[in-house]
């Protein structure tokens, strides 16, 4: 489509995501509407969920942002209210468009949008407990009644098609980036004294990720616990936190890895760990289009991930980073062994891995690809 000029002049998209932090999806969202707000064509308003008081990082950072936000105020799991007040929102004639993300907003957009098009973005399944168990299930009633559904890497695409969601309907996007992420060199050697990194502390490995199940970082600890005392110093940082913290904590001392690796719990701006760290690592169980992947790549560090999900389409294997399978710690060991035994592996792989995701995975291609959605589901 090129430009997006064949959109209507006057296309406002509502995207309703339930987010209380700045999550990946999050910080996409929030970049694409900021995008579009500013250079056009498209206009792109937000509505959220809240319980109690109406203020966390995703609200208040649309806030600054000068997006449009409507906050859908709910007492309790299941109130009904917020649902009234979203389908008041679309009734009243503002918006041309609906987007959803997550299954929450998917079951909202399905039964309160009306005759309005509607564009869902599909960014994975957990299966954290009972609630988000009994969303999902929703999520096959709801899916394949929508106009256009994006999905962030070819498993899902496949994954929907078995679920009933109509195979030319689906867009496989991944995730984008344009720069890395900002770091104060202040700020980096400030971290660098806190965590006493220094020539003699060894490679820094970095993992950043929600702290549960899903992301494997059990499996890593094994595979850390059992490299060899004899190999050169080594460091893990991890950054993100979650359900699973705690016993990760006490896995981390059972393998005597305590000085070794730091929780640093979640970080709203992670660019100094990516400037301190010299192998990112990524051994998720499932996984879609790792934002924390392509930052790492765009950052220049050589990547080790699982091959799950969209991983394969991010990197390729041998060439701009490194692929294992998933839940076999003793292969993370081999590979790990290597490479602190070699430390002039990552900067070819790391080179490799910034080009890649510049020519592959820029936002322009991403926003002229989503303006291309929009465009089909007003002439369908």
């Amino acid at each position: 489509m090129g430009s997006g000029m064949d959109l209507a002049a006057n296309t406002h998209i509502l995207a309703l995501m339930e987010a209380y932090s700045l999550t990946g999806p999050a910080k996409n969202l929030l970049r694409l509407a900021r995008y579009f707000n500013t250079e056009g064509p498209v206009r792109v308003s937000i509505a959220t969920f809240a319980r109690g008081n109406a203020d966390n990082s995703f609200i208040r950072t649309a806030t600054e942002q000068h997006i449009p936000i409507h906050v859908l105020k709910e007492k309790r799991r299941f109130d009904l209210a917020p649902w009234v007040a979203f389908r008041q929102l679309l009734a009243g004639g503002e918006f041309t468009l609906v987007q959803s993300h997550g299954v929450k907003a998917h079951l909202f957009a399905a039964t309160a949008r009306g005759s309005l098009p509607w564009l869902a973005y599909h960014h994975g399944y957990t299966a954290e407990d009972w609630k988000m168990r009994l969303y999902n299930r929703i999520n096959r009633v709801t899916l394949p009644r929508a106009g256009l559904v994006l999905t962030v890497c070819q498993p899902f695409r496949e994954r929907l098609i078995t679920e009933g969601v109509t195979p030319s309907r689906i867009r496989v996007l991944p995730n984008s980036l344009d720069e890395a992420l900002p770091a104060d060199p202040a700020m980096v050697e400030q971290w660098r004294s806190r965590l006493g990194l220094n020539a003699s502390t060894g490679m820094v490995l970095l993992t950043v990720g929600r702290l549960s199940s899903e992301k494997g970082h059990r499996d890593l600890l094994t595979a850390l616990g059992a490299l060899s005392p004899q190999l050169p110093p080594w460091r893990l940082l991890i950054l993100g936190d979650g359900p699973e913290r705690q016993n990760l904590e006490q896995q981390s001392q059972q393998l005597g890895l305590t000085g070794k690796v730091h929780f640093l719990g979640h970080h709203t701006h992670a660019g100094p760990f990516y400037r301190l760290a010299d192998v990112f690592l990524l051994p998720s169980l499932s996984e879609g289009s790792s934002n924390a992947l392509l930052e790492a790549m765009l950052s220049g560090l050589c990547c080790v991930a699982s091959r799950v999900g969209g991983n394969p389409e991010t990197l390729v294997d041998q060439q701009s980073g490194l692929l294992l399978p998933p839940s076999q710690p003793e292969q993370w060991t081999a590979t790990l062994t290597h490479l602190l035994s070699n430390p002039s592996l990552l900067t070819p792989l790391g080179e490799a891995a910034q080009k890649r995701v510049q020519e592959h995975f820029s936002f322009p291609v991403y926003r002229e690809r989503i303006l291309a959605a929009y465009d089909t589901l007003q002439r369908s």
